[in-house]
């Protein structure tokens, strides 16, 4: 049981909303805002021991990539929806500052916010054959993989792509791409977007409303002092919002 001092929850531990019947937060229980906001979130795709060295607010931003990473990202973040391809070497930071944006995402901005491998989807949604009527449990995490509201997938275009993998993958960047008024993907890769896709999926990358931001430099461990790591700056984010 919550604190039942607790001006939001009351000690329930969950809260619902005042809103008119067709709003999506109609008929729905929320985790309580205060205890939402010190809740680490195992789904995210992110271990709670890496906050630390992910502070937004810690990382250098000496150094052009830095700050062209920046600005790519947060763009995203305020806009609240988008896509932006995000290629350049290994080491330049694209993961750590990625991986930022999904905690900010999801302790600010309230979004269901997922990190992950271009490797890892291909697993996941391959072994939906081994489940009982695997073509819905397909269709079901594909679904899923759609209606997240902020999702980075890093290391695209490092695996061999079998017909199974073309198919899927041409798949998830239409429907991310369809509904990028409404959610925001970032795309992480050491390649351009022309030798890491098929045509189809880099006509949908490069659609001039959205970003392709080319990282390029000194290894970002080199150039950059040491991240100033501050293990509970996440929990500083939380916004309630009705």
């Amino acid at each position: 049981m919550h604190d039942d001092s607790c001006p939001y929850c009351h000690g329930i531990g969950f809260i619902g909303y005042d809103v008119p019947l067709g709003d999506p937060k109609f008929g729905k229980t929320y985790l309580c805002p205060a205890i939402y906001a010190v809740t680490w979130d195992d789904e995210m795709g992110i271990y709670k021991h890496e906050a630390g060295r992910l502070n937004w607010g810690g990382f250098n931003k000496t150094t052009d990539q830095a700050r062209l990473l920046q600005k790519t990202i947060a763009s995203l973040l305020r806009e609240g929806n988008g896509m932006a391809y995000i290629y350049g070497p290994p080491g330049l930071g694209k993961t750590l500052h990625a991986k930022s944006a999904c905690i900010i995402a999801h302790y600010k901005y309230n979004k269901v916010s997922r990190y992950t491998t271009q490797a890892k989807i291909m697993d996941w949604l391959r072994t939906s054959y081994d489940e009982e009527r695997g073509q819905k449990v397909y269709a079901s995490r594909m679904q899923d993989l759609e209606n997240i509201d902020f999702l980075v997938v890093d290391e695209v275009g490092r695996q061999n792509a079998t017909d199974f993998a073309k198919a899927a993958w041409s798949e998830i960047v239409d429907r991310r791409y369809s509904r990028a008024d409404k959610n925001t993907t970032i795309w992480l890769s050491n390649f351009s977007p022309e030798k890491a896709l098929d045509d189809y999926q880099a006509d949908r990358i490069k659609d001039v409303r959205f970003s392709v931001a080319h990282i390029d430099g000194l290894s970002y461990r080199q150039v950059t002092a040491k991240i100033e790591e501050d293990e509970l700056w996440w929990q500083k984010l939380h916004e309630i919002t009705n």
